[in-house]
């Protein structure tokens, strides 16, 4: 729901610092008044999955899968706006494209060096 994901986008900021919000997360659950500790596990562990690619293996495309499968609640959230994580996974796929590196994921090597 819109309120999950609210609560996830306050307490998390992906590609900074993936421990301290699976702890935050973690605490928010066990400090969950509703007894639903489990609405929280499910979708911090989504997210921590995400930011775990991103963090190992510089992957966004499970972020963008993300971004795409809760694009409804982020919408809502932000307004009917525009949604700022998804505007910085699109500037972070650019800044890799412009310094040579893949866009959507993993190693490879085009071997094209310049400069």
């Amino acid at each position: 729901t819109a309120d999950n994901v609210s609560r996830i986008l306050s307490n998390v900021d992906v590609g900074v610092d993936v421990d301290g919000p699976r702890a935050r997360g973690d605490s928010l659950a066990a400090s969950s008044d509703d007894g639903d500790a489990e609405l929280f596990h499910v979708p911090f562990r989504e997210m921590h999955e995400v930011a775990d690619e991103i963090e190992q293996r510089r992957n966004l495309e499970p972020l963008a899968r993300w971004i795409e499968s809760h694009r409804e609640a982020l919408v809502a959230v932000n307004d009917g706006g525009p949604i700022p994580l998804e505007f910085r996974m699109h500037k972070l796929q650019f800044m890799r494209a412009l310094v040579g590196g893949r866009v959507g994921g993993g190693g490879g090597s085009s071997g094209s060096g310049g400069g």
